[in-house]
């Protein structure tokens, strides 16, 4: 094999395990409002799989009793989501690429927004990307 098609060979290779190094990380909240209680999942290999393990804690967390989970916005990857509630049940969802502190403030802001009261954050979740 000459030169040039072990480079080219040596290219397509790592580019190949390169690319495969940038796997999304997802992540879901869901909540419920009569209870305020909410789950959360992250890092997980799909939206299906973030929303099935946030559904999941958001059940477990009301240990039996009856609640209205609910998904937040939507699954996210990549990102950080927050999201915040008002004592009216008016909430809002943030989201953000480069950290938590955009995400709750534009969820906070949209809170308000939409005319919640006295809102408060009820669970931010950022997911991490593996290089």
């Amino acid at each position: 094999m000459n030169l040039f098609k072990k480079l080219t060979f040596a290219l397509l290779f790592c580019s190949a395990s390169v690319t495969s190094a940038y796997a999304d990380n997802w992540g879901a909240i869901y909540l419920s409002k009569p209870t305020g209680i909410a789950g959360g999942s992250y890092n997980a290999r799909s939206a299906e799989q973030a929303k099935r393990i946030a559904l999941e804690s958001c059940v477990e967390k009301h240990h039996g009793q009856a609640h209205d989970c609910k998904i937040a916005g939507n699954a996210f990857a990549n990102q950080c989501m927050s999201v915040y509630l008002g004592t009216n049940n008016i909430g809002s969802t943030g989201y953000d690429g480069v950290g938590s502190h955009n995400a709750r403030a534009r969820a906070a802001k949209g809170c308000q927004q939409y005319g919640g009261i006295n809102c408060k954050e009820i669970m931010t979740i950022c997911n991490s990307r593996y290089y």
